[in-house]
């Protein structure tokens, strides 16, 4: 039997927010000395599922399972298996139905969730929005996956501050890959409702890049294209906040590795006495560049 571990399950390493995630975490483990194994299910659910199951299959009670779910409602089982085996059950940058009831049934175990202030993220994303057009326009917003409280979470934030003005969007759906972004914004730019936008406003930094690419790929075209403004969210240092500082994205949300809190806090339950994991940990977020900032890019 293997030793008591933490095991975190992440969605792709296509994205460059679950690498840093990856990174992060590990790091914390290294740190800490506190026994870690990383999962990647390459954005399918199944494969997720069965990942989890096998690791609750192979190491002891008092384990805990740390996963950003590819489709929230697909491993209330899962969890529920986890439970009854004695471990706990942290989401990432997710929130659910069932866990306040899992947390009713096992109060002794560390059940809840570790996450950046999503709906904040959209409503940062929204004030850029109104900094760059300035009450005029129209945005493209590229959405993650439906299946997503994380998606839903910014959406809903970015339309608490547009649906007031005078600003209008699309909303459009990826799934955090870059190839995603990519084919959303090129099958709306061959769309008989693609009209004018001037923005594409994405719900991650590796969505923003391909629809850079996408946008690239029309501009020979349509060199108007070419004059689109282009939005993102993580702002990992080694690749959205690069794209940023090279102007090739005029804005992103700087979002934490979530992972490295969640493994910290996994360590807390074990080894300090009367440590309790709190049912949602959330972290802040900021505009990258502040938003006067942003204000100042759309003025040039």
């Amino acid at each position: 039997m293997k030793d008591k571990t933490a095991g975190l399950f992440l969605l792709t390493r296509q994205n460059d927010y679950q690498r840093l995630q990856e990174t992060a975490a590990v790091a914390m483990a290294h740190h800490l000395r506190s026994p870690l194994e990383v999962r990647f299910a390459e954005n399918d659910a199944r494969v997720q599922t069965e990942q989890i199951y096998a690791f609750i299959h192979e190491h002891p009670a008092g384990s805990a399972v740390v996963v950003e779910p590819v489709n929230d409602g697909a491993l209330e089982q899962v969890a529920r298996h986890a439970a009854l085996a004695g471990m706990g059950w942290i989401l990432l940058n997710r929130t659910t139905f069932y866990l306040n009831e899992l947390r009713r049934e096992f109060p002794a175990l560390p059940i809840g969730v570790v996450t950046a202030d999503q709906k904040e993220i959209g409503r940062i994303q929204g004030k850029q929005f109104e900094a760059l057009l300035r009450d005029k326009g129209t945005v493209l917003y590229v959405r993650g996956p439906a299946t997503a409280s994380a998606a839903s979470d910014r959406l809903a934030g970015m339309r608490e501050i547009l649906d007031p003005t005078p600003l209008k969007y699309h909303v459009v759906h990826g799934d955090w890959t870059e190839e995603s972004g990519e084919n959303a914004v090129s099958t709306w730019l061959r769309s008989a409702a693609a009209g004018s936008i001037q923005l594409v406003g994405c719900q991650n930094d590796a969505m923003a890049a391909g629809a850079l690419r996408a946008l690239a790929g029309a501009s020979p075209q349509k060199p108007s294209l070419g004059q689109i403004l282009v939005t993102g969210v993580d702002g990992n240092p080694e690749f959205g906040l690069p794209l940023v500082d090279r102007r090739r994205l005029v804005a992103t949300v700087v979002m934490p590795p979530v992972a490295a809190q969640a493994v910290e806090a996994i360590h807390k339950v074990w080894n300090t006495s009367g440590f309790s994991l709190p049912p949602v940990m959330r972290l802040p977020v900021r505009s990258y560049p502040d938003i006067g900032s942003v204000t100042l890019r759309a003025a040039r």
